[in-house]
């Protein structure tokens, strides 16, 4: 295959940026590094795949890509496997597979299709991808979703009217809005608003990533050294609160 029209400065900016990526969960998990490696290298791939492809060809498989991206996700509420209280995976050939961020471009890109023709109707078709990303529950990716699509409207040339009814409209939905959420999710809001109300329960993850955050100040410890991290003070502190181990 010959690769044309390929800005090289791209592929050099993501090599160092996923060397940079390897030796911080190096420091903090060694034992993933070599996944996280596989997973680089299939993303390189895929890129360069996908950046050889017209992207004028989403337009005309729009629908499809919409149907399948719905398919999938309610495929994972189905039979994905339930972990920390949420559905949102699926093991495919010893992998985790997470739906609702590998279809997030294939999907806004459908929608971008829709748009094009009617911006209502691209609205009431967001719904349905983004409550079933919801109900898994995951409010984060959810949110993703919503301002992704919410971005597209404003860059649309859509009346300003319109935009700002949505918001005032948001803005008087979200007492409603509060009692949908699960209980996890809104300790977590509380605790965004308020880190120090439950040092031991809910706020424990914010102010042990804080503390993290600040144990390193300006240089770090080092790698592999941050004693928040290495101690397992921190949770997830390979994946949610990778930053933080990164400060430290």
């Amino acid at each position: 295959m010959v690769v044309k029209n390929f800005d090289r400065g791209i592929i050099v900016s993501m090599l160092l940026l996923s060397g940079f990526g390897s030796a911080i969960i190096g420091s903090v998990a060694p034992g993933l590094v070599t996944s996280q490696i596989v997973f680089y290298l299939l993303g390189l791939i895929l890129f360069v795949v996908f950046s050889q492809i017209d992207y004028k060809i989403y337009a005309s498989a729009a629908k499809l890509i919409y149907l399948v991206s719905v398919a999938l996700l309610l495929l994972t509420l189905i039979i994905g496997f339930e972990s920390r209280g949420s559905t949102r995976w699926i093991s495919l050939f010893g992998f985790r597979l997470q739906f609702s961020e590998v279809l997030k471009p294939f999907i806004l890109a459908s929608l971008a299709s829709f748009m094009t023709k009617s911006w209502f109707k691209a609205s009431l078709l967001a719904v349905l991808p983004m409550f079933l990303i919801f109900k898994q529950p995951d409010l984060g990716s959810a949110l993703v979703y919503v301002f992704g699509f919410a971005s597209m409207i404003f860059v649309s040339g859509i009346n300003v009217v319109y935009i700002l009814l949505a918001i005032g409209g948001g803005v008087v939905l979200l007492p409603l809005g509060w009692h949908f959420l699960a209980e996890y999710q809104r300790d977590r809001i509380v605790t965004f608003l308020n880190p120090s109300s439950d040092p031991l329960g809910a706020s424990y993850n914010a102010i042990q990533a804080l503390i993290a955050v600040g144990s390193g100040q300006l240089f770090g410890w080092g790698l592999g050294r941050g004693t928040q991290s290495q101690l397992l003070f921190l949770p997830e502190q390979h994946t949610d609160f990778v930053f933080a181990s990164l400060s430290e």
